[in-house]
């Protein structure tokens, strides 16, 4: 009877740690260096170490395994440094400067606690800088009530002014963050449709899509955060190799949100990369892919 794998990576901005356990429960552990510039390279060295310890190639040990679990704090050494994509944004006419107010967490609407008035007021406080600059922030005229309504329609030139001036500018991403999105989302996607004829180059970011839920503030920063943590396309064939054999499963990719789901290893879902990694909670992680198909711990 074959032998099947379970595979836990934790890819740093340093090293990328792994584990590998048999169905037998005997356990093996290596370490490689993290190549942030394609983060696949350092995750498919550490694997191929995790291969030699059991007499295997890569691609006979991914099909032997059953389970992936792959964390990552890249995302966040991203946002922590401040080393992100030049973010530029689209919203609606008069809130350029949303998400430059300050935020009260409302205790009875979900928010940790209430926020005093010297909070709010303190000239001492060190309030957190935006990632956006101010001037890289476009506004289109047009405008959605609180039903999802179309009050003032979209134009198509306003939106291509504002593509014009963030290419201009230089930006490598684009948020669009438009009021009531997560209701009517024919706005955004029709900005999406512009900028990918105008700037098909620029990485774009839509509210709607990234977090349809109520609230400019919360839908709106997710947005801008999930612009700003660049992509990462793959620079060598090597680092396809993760994808090459077929796995019994597909691979485990913990979320911010505090979830793992079931799915392809991918580095697309920019947002759900931040505090993925398995550092917060190794033993909860572990326990994740202990537990099969069909797992969803909570952190």
């Amino acid at each position: 009877m074959s032998t099947s794998y379970r595979i836990s990576v934790d890819c740093g901005g340093t090293f990328t740690d792994g584990i590998l356990l048999s169905d037998a429960h005997e356990v093996w552990v290596a370490k490689a260096d993290s190549t942030p510039s394609d983060p696949k390279i350092g995750v498919v060295e550490c694997i191929s170490r995790l291969a030699a310890q059991v007499g295997l190639p890569l691609p006979g040990l991914l099909a032997a395994t059953n389970t992936i679990v792959l964390g990552t704090t890249l995302a966040t050494n991203i946002v922590a440094t401040r080393t992100g994509a030049k973010t530029g944004a689209i919203t609606t006419k008069g809130y350029r400067d949303r998400l430059s107010f300050l935020h009260v967490a409302k205790s009875d609407l979900g928010g940790d606690r209430k926020a005093t008035a010297a909070e709010l007021f303190s000239f001492r406080s060190d309030y957190p800088q935006p990632l956006t600059p101010r001037h890289l922030v476009a506004e289109v005229d047009e405008r959605l009530n609180f039903k999802g309504e179309v009050l003032i329609p979209l134009r198509d030139d306003d939106v291509r002014q504002a593509v014009a001036y963030l290419r201009r500018k230089g930006v490598e991403a684009i948020a669009v963050n438009l009021l009531f999105s997560h209701l009517n989302p024919a706005h955004e996607r029709r900005v999406e449709e512009i900028i990918k004829e105008d700037y098909p180059e620029a990485y774009v970011a839509l509210s709607s899509r990234v977090l349809p839920t109520v609230g400019e503030v919360g839908r709106w920063s997710t947005t801008m955060f999930s612009a700003y943590v660049p992509p990462r396309p793959p620079s060598s064939s090597r680092a396809s190799a993760i994808c090459w054999p077929p796995m019994a499963s597909p691979g485990l990719l913990p979320s911010c949100r505090a979830t793992v789901g079931w799915q392809q290893v991918r580095w697309s879902a920019r947002i759900r990369r931040l505090s993925s990694s398995p550092a917060r909670r190794p033993d909860r992680l572990w326990e994740s892919a202990l537990a099969g198909p069909g797992a969803s711990p909570i952190w």
